[in-house]
Parts: C-alpha cells; structure tokens; sequence
C-alpha cells in the first residue's frame, strides 16, 4: 500500500502546475523532500524516485547530483536491490571533485563487495583464478622496494608490519619485525622469534632455494649502541647475521644459486657474495628513483627500472636490463609514462611488469628479442598495480594493489578539528585574499591545474596537461594572487607560461633544455620568476622578456628554489664539482654572487628548504644515516654555524617544514611512530616544545598553506588502501 500512495503522492507532486514546476527544478528542494521521505515518513519507494529526478537532472549542480546518488545508492541497498552497487560505482568515477560523496560512495563499495577496493580484481576476458592474499597489507611507498616477499612456492608470505602487542611489551623500543603468514590464514608469526633488540626489520628477500631471507634492519647492541645494516636470517636455525653495515646500498635481489645476491648502489649495481664481499661491480646510470626487478633464471640478466636521463619524475620510468655477462645496459621500454617494476616469466622468455599512470596501472606482459605487441594482463579502472613478481617454483604471478585518494581541507585557524572538505587534489595554496584556492590534479581526464571557491564551489580547470611539480609544496599563484605560473611538459619539451589567475590565454615565457623537475619560484614583488635549466640557476621577468642567468654550479635541485623575504637572495640546493652530497647555496639577485652556506662536514643529503619570515635563517632538512642528527636544521645566512630545529623523539627519517605566518611556529609533516602516518606538527623555535595539529592512523597529511593574514589553512590528506594478490593459472 505504501509503494501505491508513494507513486500517487509522486504524481500529484508533479501535476500541481506551473508555480510547483519551478519549484520543481529547484534540486535542493527536491533533495530536501526527499530526506523528509525517507527519514520522516519513512517512505522508501517516494525517496528513490526524488532522489533519482535529482540524479537525473541536466540542470541540477554536480554537488546535488552526486548527494542524490549517494541517498540513492544508500536506498537500493538497504532494499536489497542490486542497482546500489552501480550507483556506488558511477560517483566513483564521476564525481572525484566531490569528496564527501566519493568517499561515501567507496564505503557503500567496501560495504557491498567487503573488499578495500571498488575495482573488480577478476578480468573478464580470462579464466584466471585472482587470489586475495593479503586484504590490509601494511603501508608501503609504492616509490620504495618491497615490504614483502613470497616463499619460492609461493605458500608463505614474509612481510614487515608493526610490532605486536605482545611483542612490544617485551621491547618498547622495537617499531616493526618481519612476520611469517601462511596464505589462507591471517595468522603472524615472528621470523625472529627469540631475537630482540631489533628498531625495525623490512624489505625482505626469500632465497630461492627457500633457505635464507636477506632483509634491512637497524639493531642495538647491548651497550646501547646501534647499526642499521644488510643481514640475513638462516630458516633452519633461526639465527639472524650481519652482513654489514649499509652504506649506499639499496635495493637487493637473489641470484638463482642462492649464493650471491645483487645489490643497488649509487653509480651501479654490485655482486656480492653472502659473506659480505663484492665480487663484481657494475657501472651503470641509475638515480634515486632506480629499483631492482629480478634475475633470469641463467643468472645471465636483471631486470631493473630507472627514470629517464633528465628526469626525476616518477611517471617517466623505462625497463632495462643488465648483461651480467658483459655489463652492457639494454633499454627494453621506452613509451611515455610508467613502466617498471619488471619480472622475469617463468621459462625467461617475457617480462611482466606495470605501467599506466599516476593513479592507474595494470600488469603487462612483452617478449624479449620479439616486435610482437605488449599482452595486458589485468584490467583495472582506479587502481595502482605495484610489484609484479613471477615466483620461480609454479610460476604464480604476484602483485599488490593500491588506491589512494587526496583530499584538500580548509579550515579557520582557530578551529582546525573542523574542517571543510572542498574537493579531491594535492598541492593546494591559498589566494591572499582565502577567497579561492589553487591546486593540482592528476587524476586521469582531469590533470593540471585548477581553482575552486572557498566554500568548494564549481571547481575550474585552469590549464590542462602535465605539470611539474615538487612532491613537497607548491604555490603556481604569484604573491598578489592575479596570475600562476607553470612548465608544462609536452612530450620532449618542457615550456615556461604564466596565466591570469582567473583563467584566461597563457603566455610562454621559455623553453627548457631537458625535462628535469623544474619548479617556478615567485620573487616577493611578483616581477619575476626564478628556476632552474641545467646548470644555470636563471631568472625572468614574469611579464616575459630578459631572460638572466644569476649562478652556474655541477647540478641543481630545480624545486628547492626559494626567494628571501625582501628579494634580495635566492636560496636553492646544488652540487659542486668532486662533492656526492647536495649543498644550501644563496645567490644574490643583484650581485649574482653565490654563497655556500652548508659545510662539508654535512655530508648527508638536504632537502625542503623554508627562509624564516625574519629573512635571516634558511630551515631545512638533513638526512643523517646513524639518526643522530637527521630532523630539521636552521642556518644563519651571514655564514653562522646550522643548529638543530626540530628531531622528534622517536627515530623518524623525513622532516618537511614551513613557517607559520606568526613566524614563531615551525610546521612539519613528518612520519612519527611505528605506523609511518604523515602527520602535521607544529614546533616552537624557542622551546623547541612541538604539539600535534593533526595526526591520524591510515592519513598522510600535507604542509599547509595560509591566507594573507594567517586566518584560514588549506592542506591535503591522503588515505590509501592496500591489498595483496596472487596470479594463477596464467597463460
């Protein structure tokens, strides 16, 4: 009876004529109608058909069309009716610029399918059987090496997580070991049961013989004393030995005779036996972003992938092997995009390896010594695959999922526990006036730069298209908010522009040389820009024109440029000639003199420069091997000696700082505690007294960025999710 009055009720509603028909195409009060049916009157059958003529609607705003389609979803699923899992999907795709009803869409997902992920792992050109291994695998960069490994059988995962309880109420101190689970259970067992002592243990790897997992882990002796280094665990026993001591050794890979293994240094690769000793090095072009596959089964080639010459992006990455036999480097991919983490096939005549985007990748498959086209493996819409790896023994492929999202917030500074959502995106700045914000997407269909009001209405896309970028901080706004600045990649160039900040034509300022990560960095009077082409530290007039380059140096970190408050010195990190490490230089802008400010006794890597608002001292952070000095340093720039900022209590390894706008706080976002959560602090320059502005399990929360007068913070938080899966019956 109630679904017959529901209907009638409907009818009535839309006949009443021409007054009620405006009404009518008023969606908010459509959607408020329909929240009365459905939770006043409890008239479930009138609330689908509101919420679906709001859904439905061309004249409806995206932010009530995508409230409609949630309450829709939410309505078909408390029915019982297969349509909500449709309606869940479509905010998911569509509606990435309304984050309330995207993250409340995805729940609606994991509620329906009971699985972290609203992509489907099954592909439906194929009969291959997906196995979930692992639904929650512990937090991992999908830029670093792997947390985890398979046994050669592929039965038993070895992975690093956080301490158990048990486990830390034996050492305190301990912050994650590596566990054993069998696959099919949940179950974690201690690799090191009776071994103590240990700060952490990851990056496992399982010989293939299955006898030995070589894995990096820093200990403290019983003196109190520490080192982190290469060890490795003997099953049989159970006893852990060290190898040595890290140096510039990263990541590790087996040879087939579970001998020797393979490690990543930074001019090549070294053979070492497990006695420690280096048999063989390797010189090859690798850089930071560099990582390991794994070995042919003739223990003639590895498999490794590598940003391109001139970059540091981690969407420009190639797959090459090394002749282990020769030495030689063999490119094997070289389309735009990502393509790494490569694996052998089990008879070692392909590779299987990732690639796609930012936010999207799948597996794919290619021939060695064969024009045959690329095979793709998996199908996935809104999901990161990372870690492919076929496993020696049966020849499963396994691989783990990732999905992120990032959401900007904006909150008063007085209140910072209740922020408003405003849209999805990174990077975000503040116009002086808090009336509008800037930021960047890289979502697939909507990459570039965009704009959004205050409140989160009507977001805008200012320029589309590839943008570098710093992974720490960005403002594209120029100091009076009127226009942005940006390089813009299109295939081999990268181009300078500026544009009105309110949208409108770009104009091109330049042309660089490579595709380097450049980054435009306003002076204060917003009359020119600086950056960075090769070894020329450059600057222009941001109405265009004269072009001068102000210092030449071996090298430098384009996205660390920064102009004092008073613009008279540009504050950026470069290399010298014979030195490894990066140093803090000024230039002044007048003189073009060029000034070391860091001293060779820092000889650890520095990055994530900020001028104190005083314009007499540059923070920034070290990076410190032994952990005795890492954290946040500050210099004085008339050549004083640099003192500790800020180090955290306990043992932390990136320290990313600004200057609040009283220029009395300094603000990290740094990974404090066993979980490696990005959460943002704030330290007192006096005290050196820090307190948690906002800090939560699963979040990585971003620097923040201020209005003119410091009432109003924008910032963004990322929560990803990750699972492990396992590939069988590949054909």
């Amino acid at each position: 009876m109630k679904r017959f009055c529901g209907q009638l009720a409907l009818l009535a509603f839309v006949m009443i004529g021409p007054a009620y028909a405006q009404r009518i195409a008023d969606a908010s009060f459509i959607l408020e109608q329909a929240v009365h049916a459905e939770v006043v009157t409890g008239d479930i059958d009138q609330a689908i058909l509101l919420y679906r003529q709001v859904a439905e609607s061309a004249s409806a705003s995206r932010e009530n069309v995508a409230k409609a389609l949630v309450s829709l979803g939410g309505m078909y699923e408390l029915i019982g009716s297969n349509r909500a899992e449709t309606v869940f999907e479509r905010v998911v795709s569509e509606f990435s610029d309304q984050p309330s009803a995207f993250f409340a869409a995805r729940d609606g997902l994991i509620r329906i399918s009971g699985s972290a992920f609203d992509g489907r792992p099954l592909n439906p050109v194929t009969r291959q059987d997906y196995t979930l291994v692992i639904e929650d695998l512990p937090a991992f960069d999908d830029a670093s090496e792997r947390t985890y490994d398979f046994s050669p059988d592929g039965s038993i995962v070895v992975l690093s997580a956080p301490a158990l309880g048990y486990r830390k109420e034996k050492d305190a101190v301990v912050r994650s070991e590596l566990y054993f689970m069998d696959v099919g259970s949940s179950i974690l067992r201690p690799v090191a049961e009776n071994d103590w002592n240990w700060e952490f243990q990851s990056f496992p790897r399982w010989s293939p013989d299955g006898r030995k997992i070589l894995f990096t882990g820093h200990k403290r002796s019983d003196s109190g004393e520490s080192a982190r280094g290469l060890s490795f665990v003997e099953l049989s026993t159970g006893t852990v030995k060290l190898i040595r001591t890290l140096g510039d050794n990263k990541g590790v890979v087996w040879m087939p005779n579970s001998k020797e293994f393979i490690t990543l240094t930074t001019n090549g690769f070294d053979l070492n036996s497990i006695d420690g000793s280096i048999v063989r090095h390797y010189d090859a072009t690798v850089n930071y972003l560099t990582q390991t596959g794994d070995v042919s089964q003739d223990a003639r080639y590895l498999l490794y992938h590598r940003a391109r010459e001139g970059s540091e992006i981690q969407s420009e990455i190639d797959i090459w092997m090394l002749d282990l036999k020769t030495g030689e480097q063999i490119q094997i991919t070289d389309d735009d995009g990502f393509e790494g983490w490569p694996t052998w096939s089990q008879d070692g005549k392909s590779i299987f390896y990732a690639s796609g985007s930012a936010s999207v990748r799948n597996i794919f498959k290619k021939n060695i010594g064969s024009d045959s086209d690329t095979e793709k493996i998996t199908s996935y819409t809104n999901v990161k695959v990372v870690f492919p790896r076929v496993l020696p023994e049966h020849g499963q492929l396994t691989f783990a999922l990732m999905q992120e999202n990032s959401t900007i917030l904006l909150a008063r500074t007085e209140s910072l526990d209740s922020p408003t959502e405003l849209v999805r995106g990174i990077l975000p700045s503040l116009s002086p006036d808090g009336r509008t914000l800037y930021y960047l997407d890289n979502e697939s269909g909507r990459t570039g730069i965009w704009s959004v009001s205050f409140d989160g209405q009507d977001p805008r896309q200012l320029v589309s298209g590839k943008v570098s970028t710093s992974y720490a901080r960005q403002s594209f706004l120029s100091p009076e908010g009127k226009t942005i600045a940006y390089f813009l990649i299109q295939e081999d160039q990268t181009m300078l522009f500026t544009m009105p900040s309110a949208g409108g034509s770009a104009r091109k300022l330049y042309t660089a040389e490579n595709q380097q990560q450049l980054v435009p960095s306003w002076s204060p009077n917003g009359r020119e820009i600086a950056f960075v082409d090769g070894p020329n530290l450059m600057v222009i007039s941001s109405a265009g024109g004269d072009l001068q380059i102000l210092a030449s140096a071996k090298s430098w970190e384009g996205w660390t440029l920064e102009w004092s408050p008073d613009g008279s010195l540009i504050a950026g990190f470069g290399y010298l000639e014979g030195e490894t490490e990066n140093i803090l230089f000024l230039v002044n802008r007048e003189t073009k003199e060029i000034k070391r400010l860091t001293t060779p006794d820092e000889s650890s890597y520095k990055e994530i420069l900020d001028w104190h608002p005083d314009g007499d001292r540059i923070s920034y952070m070290y990076y410190d091997m032994n952990y005795e000095n890492d954290g946040s340093r500050i210099v004085p720039i008339d050549g004083g000696k640099s003192t500790a900022l800020a180090n955290m209590p306990d043992p932390m390894w990136d320290y990313m700082g600004i200057w609040g706008p009283d220029s009395k706080y300094y603000f990290l976002s740094t990974p404090r505690g066993s979980g490696g959560f990005w959460g943002l602090y704030s330290v007192d320059e006096n005290t050196g007294v820090y307190e948690t502005v906002r800090a939560y399990n699963g979040r990585a929360i971003s620097l923040p960025s201020w209005d003119e007068n410091g009432s109003t913070m924008v910032w963004s938080e990322l929560t990803s999710s990750r699972q492990l899966w396992m590939l069988t019956d590949l054909k």
